[in-house]
């Protein structure tokens, strides 16, 4: 890499490194113990251009020493895909795999979209520009999502500004088409990137010194020139839409089907959220009535009701008597005390008897 960040973390994690490397008659080799250098040797020895390096790992970092060989398979074959004059021969356990592609990319995509392609004639193109190269392979599918796999220097990555300016540009190539070829009509709106996604692979591999990751594992790209893409997009890919009309009809079909079945989907919520509105505006109003209803039945009298007319004392009069009786001018009939107790007659009914005290808490 640009600055062998890869082989000095390979190297610190390592028991020890040895690395040799061979160009034009001459070699060198570098031994590393521990993570810190032992020994170097340089020297002339007729010998195919390469790097050989192997290293142990050290057991203080890694529980074993296993590689994940399916992992490596996988890597292999695609490297093999991004550069077709490459071979890798991968021994292991005895077992030998060799990986080579000169199809390139479209032997990747082959294997990728097998039994569900939909186009006869892929768009496939390799373009330079300056010291960038970009290598594209580009069909659709009956699938209902996109699948767009983006290399920058033989690297995967996972988003960044390269996949956006290519599905800008995908959209603005599809759009003028469709336009100048009158697949859209005046009146009709552009297609979304949304609509005509559906069911797209492209598989492409940037070569560039303008990339700029945001961060060592180099998955999303902040920043990079686009141009290449651009150029590419808006000449080379206009210019194969117009010579394969076949193809580019079951873009723009799919587009219409898409947005068809997009405004379906939109009014059919449209429709439900108005419903559940509709529902809902009701039982508020069926709740507005009941409760109504409820406040209208308080407030009128209940015919089986009754009040217990509230009982007001006799006018006091003040005592005219000359004796010690407490009592008499209160009560009519109150007679002197006998045996603790206070006898008194009412006007209405028999003779009744209270005791003192309570006779004295009830005047009171």
């Amino acid at each position: 890499g640009l600055n062998g960040v890869g082989a000095k973390i390979a190297n610190w994690l390592s028991l020890s490194l040895h690395v040799k490397t061979y160009r034009d008659g001459e070699f060198e080799e570098i031994w590393f113990k521990d993570g810190l250098f032992d020994k170097r040797k340089v020297g002339k020895e007729e010998h195919a251009s390469g790097t050989i390096v192997e290293w142990s790992p050290d057991p203080k970092f890694f529980k074993n020493n296993t590689p994940d060989i399916e992992y490596l398979k996988t890597y292999f074959e695609e490297i093999s895909a991004l550069c077709p004059k490459l071979t890798i021969e991968l021994n292991y356990n005895g077992s030998e795999f060799i990986y080579h592609t000169p199809d390139g990319l479209n032997a990747l995509m082959s294997k990728r979209v097998a039994g569900k392609e939909l186009f006869s004639n892929r768009f496939i193109i390799e373009r330079g520009l300056g010291k960038d190269k970009l290598n594209i392979c580009l069909t659709y599918t009956t699938d209902y999502s996109d699948n767009i796999t983006a290399y920058v220097n033989l690297g995967h990555t996972d988003s960044g500004a390269h996949l956006s300016a290519m599905k800008t540009a995908f959209v603005k190539a599809i759009n003028k088409y469709a336009t100048e070829n009158n697949l859209l009509k005046k009146k009709d709106k552009n297609f979304s990137s949304n609509e005509i996604s559906e069911g797209l692979n492209i598989i492409f591999n940037m070569t560039t010194t303008t990339a700029k990751y945001d961060a060592q594992n180099k998955s999303r790209i902040d920043d990079i020139d686009a141009t290449i893409i651009n150029n590419v997009m808006s000449g080379d890919f206009a210019t194969w839409l117009s010579n394969n009309p076949s193809e580019a009809a079951i873009i723009i079909e799919r587009a219409l089907n898409s947005r068809k079945a997009r405004e379906a989907a939109k009014k059919a919520k449209e429709a439900k959220e108005a419903a559940e509105k509709a529902k809902q505006a009701a039982e508020e109003a069926l709740k507005a009535a009941e409760a109504a209803e409820q406040a209208t039945q308080t407030s009128q009298p209940q015919k089986d009701s009754w009040t217990i007319p509230q009982q007001t004392k006799p006018e006091q009069k003040p005592s005219t008597t000359k004796n010690n009786n407490p009592y008499e001018g209160y009560l009519a009939g109150a007679v002197p005390e006998k045996d603790g107790k206070v006898v008194f007659n009412n006007e209405f009914s028999n003779l009744l008897e209270f005791n003192k005290e309570d006779l004295e808490k009830e005047i009171l």
